[in-house]
């Protein structure tokens, strides 16, 4: 009976024993958590702000900033420069560089957050709301930064809270004019080039790169062997010191780059990567056969239009195109002497496009040339018109014209045409004083092409 009893008692003590375990495993556990984390995460929260500002205020020349807007950095990055103090930021960019101050501060919310709360017109660019059609979106640009931390180079890595894109702050080792100045000679120096597109050969695999200036993207097209068909992939660009960078790398037959280092002649821009194991890529522009410089065009032509849609009855006219503003515009002359026309050069095409534009007063309305489909539709969309090709001889210079596919008409034509105060038209514009020359109208029917005679 005693044994009984001393085996229920010993098995008691043991279940005792193993109920109890827990429960000082428990004690240790948040006894460790006690020791860990012995401040209150708002003190934490404190501390690690004081920590930033303290990082933010020590640099003597302030820091530059890599800045994207949009979440899908469509509108390609730029380059600030922002300095400091206890409670003041004066901030700059390569589109303005002339500081402007305001406040900011570091905030707690979801973590430390790096904000400019009082309105700054260089910090605030891309996400100060213009008209309507869109332009309250603004261009979706961030002036609130969840601080990601401390790089060990030094620099501070952001996300934007609006867009999610990464950025990073770089102290500066010279003044913000300096560096800004740095910025824009490499801006000016890349888009000053004549080019069509820019060519490689990465990774033994021939690719072409399209580009648009204005939103600083590169456009890689190369083969896919797997499917017979084309890739494309898209990089956000921005200017540098010496160069390029795109906003996050791009991988293409093998090869990851991301920076580059630009060197330029007057015809030719050449882009080497600088990254590691990438050194060997290269992108280099180039022109297309029937390329023309902006001068080349200037000079005396004999104009051909007809007086019907049939093309029949053929009209010359001697006209003369002029320097406008250089690499952007050429004016042409001799249609008629109350007309001056504007035509748009195409740097990247090295072409010529005559659109729908305003080209006088008849009173209180307004007198347009408008992009016309003979017999059909007429618009006065500025984007609709006409563009020229080259017959690529120089000897018998003769620049041909066709619709320029920006709207869904066929263009071939223009009419003069009125458009009152409001912009609503007023219907043909049929002053004998601005017939075209060698007509009885004011229309240049089956506009064709234009020959070099001097």
């Amino acid at each position: 009976m005693l044994n009984k009893m001393e085996k229920i008692m010993k098995r008691n003590i043991l279940l005792l024993i193993l109920f109890a375990l827990p429960v000082f495993m428990l004690q240790s556990c948040l006894k460790d958590q006690s020791d860990t984390f012995n401040e209150s995460a708002a003190v934490r929260m404190q501390n690690a702000i004081k920590s930033y500002r303290a990082a933010l205020t020590d640099a003597s020349s302030g820091w530059s900033l890599d800045y994207w807007p949009e979440g899908n950095q469509k509108y390609g990055g730029y380059n600030y420069t922002i300095k400091f103090d206890g409670q003041n930021a004066d901030v700059a960019w390569e589109q303005n560089p002339t500081a402007v101050t305001s406040l900011y501060d570091i905030i707690s919310d979801d973590g430390p957050v790096l904000t400019f709360n009082t309105y700054n017109d260089n910090m605030h660019a891309f996400s100060t709301p213009w008209g309507s059609s869109g332009g309250y979106q603004a261009y979706q640009g961030d002036y609130e930064f969840v601080i990601m931390g401390i790089q060990d180079d030094g620099s501070i890595k952001l996300k934007g809270k609006k867009s999610g894109n990464i950025m990073y702050l770089r102290k500066l080792s010279e003044t913000s004019d300096a560096y800004l100045a740095n910025i824009k000679k490499m801006s000016a120096q890349f888009n000053a080039v004549p080019m069509a597109g820019l060519k490689s050969k990465i990774g033994g695999t021939d690719v072409l790169i399209d580009y648009d200036l204005d939103n600083q993207q590169l456009y890689f097209t190369y083969p896919d062997a797997s499917s017979n068909s084309s890739t494309e992939v898209t990089a956000s660009y921005r200017f540098t010191e010496t160069g390029l960078s795109f906003y996050k790398p791009v991988t293409i037959a093998g090869k990851t780059f991301q920076n580059f280092k630009l060197s330029s002649t007057s015809t030719v821009n050449t882009l080497t990567c600088t990254d590691a194991n990438a050194t060997d890529v290269v992108l280099a522009s180039y022109l297309p056969d029937d390329y023309l410089y902006y001068n080349d065009y200037i000079g005396t032509y004999k104009l051909l239009f007809y007086k019907e849609l049939e093309k029949k009855n053929p009209v010359y006219v001697t006209v003369t195109l002029s320097e406008g503003e250089y690499n952007k515009t050429l004016l042409l002359k001799g249609l008629n002497s109350n007309i001056t026309l504007t035509l748009n050069y195409s740097v990247g095409k090295g072409s010529l496009t005559l659109n729908s534009q305003s080209i006088g007063k008849n009173g209180s309305n307004v007198i347009w040339l408008c992009a016309w489909h003979c017999g059909g539709t007429l618009t006065w969309d500025t984007a609709a018109g006409m563009i020229s090709s080259w017959n690529k001889d120089k000897d018998n210079f003769v620049l041909t014209w066709k619709d320029n596919a920006m709207t869904t008409y066929n263009i071939d034509s223009y009419i003069l045409w009125q458009l009152n105060a409001s912009g609503s038209s007023m219907g043909a514009y049929t002053n004998s004083a601005w017939n075209i020359v060698g007509t009885t109208e004011t229309r240049l029917r089956m506009f064709t092409s234009m020959t070099k005679i001097k």
